[in-house]
């Protein structure tokens, strides 16, 4: 079988705190000299990229409503790219931390994420409305699904969009760094993320791909890290806060499926009846 080859920019976007009509500027900007120089297939932006993300009081005013406030630039861009961009979502009087992505003109996918984080500095569930759903779309890679930050932190999801045949998991975030290293790096925030989400590549045989944004908002410091992990374990990262871009071949799921592992032989049938039974259990318990 010929390879099939998809190449991926991963951007660590930094956003104009409020400025939406800047930052989907600068956005197009970026969009243009990847698809110039590079050919790129995919264009992977962070998470609330086009809006910034300690909004507070600016949510209002900066939510979008889509399509209709997407810039004619980007869905013509989107002809030759798949689009990833995080922003607010303004949808029948409620905002969402929502990530959406472009293909052939149009939107394809919306997530909104779902677990809005609202302890330390994070302030998430104040100001949006959490997403109660996950769907799969059909884009340039293949059956993909989206987990916005901290929903990629709850397992249950990732496992539902395994369930429904997901091969590629995107996970655009918002991560603080916590823990610099002499080169000036983040450390442990990093890890955290790259441990996890080697568990879902090889328990459900899965790629997965993950953007944070870069640098400073409110004196809080973004590390900008793009990493890929595939089904066997391997694994590319950037090295610094530039646009990343990964070749990815198709060709290495499917030895990841002849190969095996332990998501081959999985028994959702099983797994829905000790979820239930489990459910069961801890409402009588209260």
């Amino acid at each position: 079988m010929a390879e099939k080859i998809i190449r991926i920019a991963f951007v660590p976007f930094v956003p104009i705190l409020g400025n939406t009509i800047e930052n989907f500027t600068k956005i197009s900007k970026i969009i243009e000299k990847c698809q110039s120089d590079n050919n790129v297939d995919v264009i992977f932006f962070p998470e609330l990229s086009v809006t910034g993300y300690l909004l507070e009081n600016l949510t209002f005013s900066t939510a979008i409503s889509v399509p209709d406030e997407i810039p004619e630039t980007i869905l013509l861009q989107s002809e030759k790219s798949e689009i990833h961009l995080g922003l607010a979502l303004k949808e029948n009087g409620m905002i969402y931390n929502a990530h959406i992505v472009i293909a052939d003109g149009k939107i394809i996918h919306t997530h909104k994420k779902i677990y809005l984080p609202t302890y330390g500095f994070f302030d998430e569930g104040r100001y949006f409305t959490a997403g109660n759903d996950i769907t799969v779309y059909e884009g340039k890679l293949g059956k993909t699904g989206v987990l916005i930050c901290e929903d990629a932190f709850h397992p249950a999801l990732a496992y539902a969009l395994y369930e429904s045949g997901v091969k590629h998991l995107f996970v655009p975030s918002c991560s603080p760094a916590r823990g610099i290293n002499a080169e000036g790096s983040s450390t442990s925030s990093y890890q955290a993320w790259k441990k996890r989400l080697e568990i879902y590549a090889e328990s459900f045989g899965i790629f997965c791909y993950y953007q944070n944004r870069g640098g400073a908002e409110d004196g809080v410091y973004f590390d900008g890290k793009s990493m890929f992990v595939s089904p066997n374990m391997s694994s590319c990262e950037s090295q610094n806060d530039e646009v990343f871009f990964f070749d990815v071949n198709l060709q290495d799921l499917e030895a990841a499926y002849q190969r095996g592992g332990p998501f081959h032989d999985e028994n959702f049938e099983l797994n829905h009846r000790l979820f239930l039974k489990s459910s069961n259990i801890r409402f009588k318990n209260e």
